[in-house]
């Protein structure tokens, strides 16, 4: 999903003719299963151990707006390159930096 918000980011810099990139990153995540009684558990059939099931990234772009990563409305697949692929791997890892020392992340 970030790469769709990323992707979309970049549309809008290329239209208005600036770059737009990620200027920092918050995160949290959780493991929401293991607080569930067994009863709330039916069609969980995975039994994780140690692992996250839920998440969040909120993105600040050096633009100012902000985006929490949603699911694109019209399910349009984003324009993507390598540079995109790039640009979505550093803000994924600053999502997991973020959350591990409890901060925003500056890109």
């Amino acid at each position: 999903m970030a790469r769709i918000k990323v992707g979309l980011k970049q549309v809008e810099a290329k239209a208005r003719g600036e770059t737009i990139k990620v200027a920092s990153v918050t995160g949290d995540v959780g493991n929401v299963t293991a607080g569930l009684k067994p009863e709330e558990r039916t069609y969980i059939k995975a039994n994780p151990v140690d692992v996250e099931d839920w998440g969040t990234l909120t993105a600040t772009f050096s633009d100012g707006t902000k985006a929490t990563v949603e699911c694109a409305a019209t399910g349009r697949q984003p324009l993507s390159d390598l540079a995109l692929a790039c640009e979505t791997i550093k803000v994924n890892y600053a999502g997991y930096w973020a959350v591990e020392e409890g901060r925003r992340v500056v890109l």
